[in-house]
């Protein structure tokens, strides 16, 4: 690892898979602003609020804001009332944005198996354990929600 401590290392691993999913996803017009959300959207369930996008996303509101309307824009994601409370805006994907989230979960896929190629099953397994223990140590003293 040389000179990088575990923290810096995760965030630079981090930023190297988000480059390479990038690159995976050229051929179809989408910027790491715009798979991001997307896959996010894909993943949460149905119709999560802005809020539960914001918190995963680790985005204000504002920013995130400007971002939907242009996802709404090109006819990838739409925003609606919270039937129970107005003041609240869930999402969804759309026709179109569910296919682009198809193919943003396939790029996801596909990066993750090609930077694991050469590192054994029982090795993923001790590294997804030990990065949760720390994920959850690191929640349970600051009271972040999970994301």
């Amino acid at each position: 690892m040389g000179d990088f401590t575990l923290g810096r290392q995760v965030a630079r691993l981090a930023l190297l898979w988000r480059r390479e999913v990038d690159i995976e996803l050229r051929p179809f017009g989408l910027t790491d602003a715009q798979w991001r959300p997307l896959y996010w959207l894909g993943r949460l369930g149905v119709d999560p609020s802005q809020a539960d996008l914001a918190r995963v996303l680790d985005l204000e509101a504002p920013s995130l804001v400007r971002l939907l309307d242009v996802l709404e824009r090109i006819g990838l994601v739409e925003r609606f009332d919270d039937p129970s409370d107005r003041r609240l805006k869930r999402l969804r994907l759309t026709a179109l944005g569910r296919e682009r989230y198809a193919q943003i979960d396939h790029a996801v896929e596909t990066v993750e198996r090609r930077l694991l190629i050469g590192v054994s099953p029982e090795e993923q397994a001790t590294c997804n354990a030990v990065l949760a223990r720390i994920e959850a140590g690191i929640r349970a003293r600051t009271g972040a929600q999970t994301g």
